[in-house]
């Protein structure tokens, strides 16, 4: 899911340089307003749920038994989420002043169907099973049904991934808001 979770950082750098190109002169304040979002509310989440469902965040392609690792992986996860971040500001400011605000809604419908692509059709078990690194890679079948064990549907995964939603739409929507131009 770290995937999922970069593209979102990414995204996030892309709307905050959307919102900085129509107020140029807050830049910075907006950038910095992102990244506190990004540090503050997002990452931090990211790492519970890495240290709640690791072998399910990492996808089950790293064996997170083993603590080196885990370590490796969280501290991966963590730097590569505030990269990207700063990376979507960065590629944004330039798509945008370069090529406009439509290609920047285009790369972004591009963007989003691929990752989801990705995981929720190409890599679906991964995705819907939470479960350890062993049980994935056991021979062992999983049924993913809302609220059966090991399914990532109406378990206390999702519960967790609700909640952080809510809490990070609400985080976007402030940012958004802060940046509206105020009335004269």
């Amino acid at each position: 899911m770290i995937l999922f979770d970069l593209t979102y950082e990414l995204t996030l750098g892309v709307v905050a340089a959307a919102l900085a190109s129509r107020r140029p002169h807050a830049r910075q304040t907006i950038f910095t307003d992102g990244l506190l979002v990004s540090s503050l509310i997002y990452i931090p989440t990211c790492m519970a749920a890495f240290a709640a469902w690791p072998a399910w965040q990492t996808m089950y392609f790293v064996d997170v038994t083993n603590p080196a690792h885990a370590l490796w992986a969280a501290a991966t996860s963590g730097s590569g989420l505030a990269a990207c971040y700063v990376l979507g500001f960065l590629l944004a400011r330039r798509l945008v002043s370069t090529r406009g605000m439509r290609a920047l809604y285009a790369f972004l419908a591009v963007l989003w169907p691929c990752i989801l692509s990705f995981i929720f059709v190409l890599t679906w078990e991964r995705a819907f099973t939470v479960t350890t690194y062993a049980d994935f890679h056991s021979s062992r079948t999983f049924e993913i049904r809302w609220g059966t064990p090991d399914s990532l549907l109406g378990g206390p995964l999702t519960t967790f991934l609700v909640v952080g939603g809510v809490i990070n739409a609400l985080a976007v929507a402030i940012l958004v808001l802060r940046t509206r131009p105020r009335a004269p």
